[in-house]
């Protein structure tokens, strides 16, 4: 399956959503989230939910440390105090998120990242 990238901004919950699956590389994610940022829809007050259900990272270890550069290098321009849940449906997918969040914290982001295996239990996390 091709790498699929889908966006909407929930404006009542202050939520960016972003849907990822498929094979995807991380420098497909990194473009995907460039492009994203620059979009006149993206809110960056608003905290942000990534369902990587049904993705296959492709070289994920290898490429984790230059996405957490690039996302922390850019978590340095925006509000810090925001939440980001990622959904997951599988062991590697917790592992790879885990993975990335442990990555973002030893770089020093204060963005606030959690792994759920609902939307609905991530909602909730986001919006209190």
């Amino acid at each position: 399956m091709n790498a699929v990238f889908k966006y909407k901004i929930d404006h009542e919950l202050k939520i960016n959503y972003d849907i990822i699956q498929g094979e995807v590389d991380l420098n497909m994610v990194i473009q995907h989230e460039k492009t994203r940022i620059q979009s006149d829809k993206f809110n960056e007050d608003y905290n942000s939910l990534i369902d990587i259900r049904g993705a296959n990272f492709i070289n994920f270890m290898e490429n984790v440390g230059k996405f957490c550069d690039f996302l922390n290098d850019y978590t340095k321009r925006i509000n810090m105090e925001r939440k980001c849940a990622i959904v997951t449906s599988t062991p590697l997918e917790v592992v790879n998120s885990t993975v990335f969040s442990l990555g973002l914290k030893q770089r020093g982001t204060s963005l606030k990242f959690e792994s759920f295996s609902s939307e609905e239990a991530a909602i909730k996390w986001l919006i209190r």
